[in-house]
C-alpha cells in the first residue's frame, strides 16, 4: 500500500496518538522506531525542559523513524512559531495565535462543550482532543464520556468532512469498550503506555484493537476509501 504523504489525510486516518517525555534520552531513535512499527500514528513530544538544538534534534530523530510508514511528529506545548515541528498541539490555557505561512498546522483541545464546539469550528485545527476521559482522582470519570458523546454528533467520525478528533486524558486500556460505546474512534494516550512493563507492547495491543474495530465497522472502511480517494485526486 502506498503511503499517503498528505498531512491532512495522515491525520484523519491515525488512530492511535501517543505523547510522550523520552525525547534526548539515549534510546530516543529506537524508542520512536518501536512505537511507531507497533502501530503508533501521532508522536507528540511533551517536554519544555529540552533547548531549542536538543528539540529539534529529537523531532529530526523520530521524523526519521517514522519516514516511509506515513507517521506524525509534533510537539505538545510547543510554541508554534518556533521549532522544527510540522505540527504543534496548543494548550487551551495558552494563548492562540493567528496561523500564517509557514507556521505548523495546530492540533486543539477541548475540555468542555463550548470549547469542543469552538475547537471544531476552527479552520486552524488539524485535529481536536477530547477529554479528560478520566480525571485525577480515583473513581473519576473526567468529562470524557459525555464529551465523547458530543463530538459523535457534532463530528461523525466515519464523515470525511468532519474534523479528526481523539479521546485523550486518563484512557487505561480497560476504557477501550467504553470510548468505543461513547464515539470515539481515535485516542491518544500517555501514562497507560508509558507506565505499562512494556510500553511498546501495550501500543502495539492498542494498535490491533483499533485496526480490528475499524475494520469490522463498514462505515470506517467507507471513510479510509473516501479519504484516500481524495488524497489521490488532490481535493
Amino acid at each position: 500500500m502506498t503511503v499517503l504523504t498528505g498531512l491532512k489525510s495522515r491525520l484523519r486516518l491515525a488512530r492511535l496518538g501517543l505523547v510522550t517525555d523520552r525525547a534526548g534520552e539515549a534510546d530516543w531513535a529506537d524508542f520512536c522506531r518501536a512505537v511507531f512499527r507497533a502501530g503508533v500514528d501521532l508522536l507528540l513530544i511533551d517536554q519544555s525542559d529540552l533547548d531549542r538544538s536538543k528539540l529539534s534534534q529529537a523531532v529530526q530523530q523520530a521524523a526519521r523513524a517514522g519516514l516511509g510508514r506515513g507517521r506524525i511528529v509534533g510537539l505538545r506545548q510547543g510554541d508554534p512559531t518556533e521549532g522544527p515541528a510540522d505540527l504543534v498541539h496548543l494548550s487551551r490555557r495558552g494563548p492562540t495565535p493567528d496561523s500564517a505561512p509557514g507556521q505548523p498546522w495546530l492540533g486543539l483541545s477541548a475540555e468542555a462543550p463550548d470549547e469542543l464546539e469552538a475547537a471544531l469550528a476552527d479552520p486552524r485545527a488539524a485535529y481536536v482532543t477530547v477529554g479528560p476521559w478520566r480525571g485525577p482522582g480515583p473513581g473519576d470519570d473526567g468529562s470524557g464520556p459525555d464529551l465523547s458523546r458530543l463530538a459523535a454528533r457534532l463530528a461523525p467520525p466515519a464523515d470525511p468532512a468532519s474534523p479528526p478528533w481523539f479521546a485523550t486524558g486518563g484512557v487505561s486500556w480497560d476504557d477501550r469498550e467504553a470510548i468505543w460505546a461513547a464515539g470515539a474512534r481515535r485516542v491518544i494516550l500517555r501514562r497507560d503506555v508509558l507506565r505499562a512493563p512494556d510500553p511498546v507492547a501495550r501500543a502495539a495491543a492498542w494498535a490491533d484493537w483499533l485496526r480490528q474495530a475499524w475494520r469490522a465497522d463498514q462505515t470506517l472502511s467507507d471513510y479510509r476509501r473516501a479519504v484516500r480517494w481524495a488524497e489521490g485526486s488532490g481535493r
